[in-house]
């Protein structure tokens, strides 16, 4: 069956560490980060891709990334943290979507799971949501 790029919404507005500085809240106040809007066609499949850097400043614990469409939760990914080991991580994750027909907003979220645990995101910083149609 061929495919093809139909649509592509992105961003990339950090690309290297320290561009910016948005402290992880503790769960359940996680906090949207970025957000990707792509235009879907029937017979549609959303690429999402996601690259974001974190140091951690205090503790060991985890982190939650959540990517919502609209309200809906539909990928959830965790981070182990370990800042007596190493201080800064670059976490990529990646899913597949299939989204109703029209402009579809994605949200990349992220939140803290652990007590006594502190990060913060430092960059890079990008999120992408590629539109591929099945014909």
């Amino acid at each position: 069956m061929p495919q093809s790029l139909t649509g592509f919404g992105g961003i990339a507005p950090i690309t290297f560490t320290n561009g910016i500085s948005s402290p992880i809240p503790l769960v359940p106040k996680g906090v949207g980060i970025i957000d990707a809007t792509v235009t879907v066609a029937p017979m549609t499949q959303v690429w999402l891709n996601a690259t974001v850097g974190v140091q951690g400043n205090s503790g060991t614990g985890r982190v939650l990334f959540r990517i919502f469409r609209f309200d809906q939760e539909i990928f959830y990914t965790v981070q182990g943290i370990e800042t007596n080991f190493e201080k800064f991580y670059t976490v990529s994750f990646s899913t597949l979507d299939t989204p109703p027909e029209g402009e579809t907003t994605y949200t990349l979220a992220v939140e803290a799971l652990t007590q006594d645990f502190s990060a913060t995101v430092v960059g890079p910083l990008t999120f992408t949501a590629a539109a591929i149609t099945f014909s």
